[in-house]
């Protein structure tokens, strides 16, 4: 799973907080998930207002470790096609817009959120 946060720019600082909660949420489900799953949140700025909330969080610094990554990298440039050529055909974005319903996981995709 892939937590695309590129839009921090747009967001007021209200929102900013309501998402660096949702990212809590996320860690926090799946620390405790019998099925945990990896999850990237990508293009946190070290200089970014999500960044500097997080880092109040206790135990922010290792996330990592329960394989939950904060990156400052782009969805782009985390997924790179360059290192995996197929990494393109395994991403999927979900969007509350589509009229298609996703009913199934499926384990070699990478679900974006953003």
């Amino acid at each position: 799973i892939c937590i695309d946060c590129s839009f921090e720019k747009l967001m007021t600082e209200r929102e900013i907080a309501s998402l660096v909660q949702q990212l809590r949420y996320c860690y926090s489900y799946n620390k405790k998930s019998p099925n945990p799953c990896l999850v990237a949140a990508t293009s946190i700025s070290r200089s970014g207002r999500t960044r500097k909330l997080l880092e109040k969080e206790a135990g922010f610094t290792t996330w990592h470790q329960r394989a939950y990554t904060c990156t400052e990298e782009s969805l782009e440039d985390y997924y790179n096609p360059n290192t995996d050529p197929t990494v393109l055909s395994k991403i999927v974005y979900l969007t509350s817009d589509s009229a298609t319903v996703l009913n199934d996981l499926e384990d070699d995709k990478i679900y974006v959120i953003g």
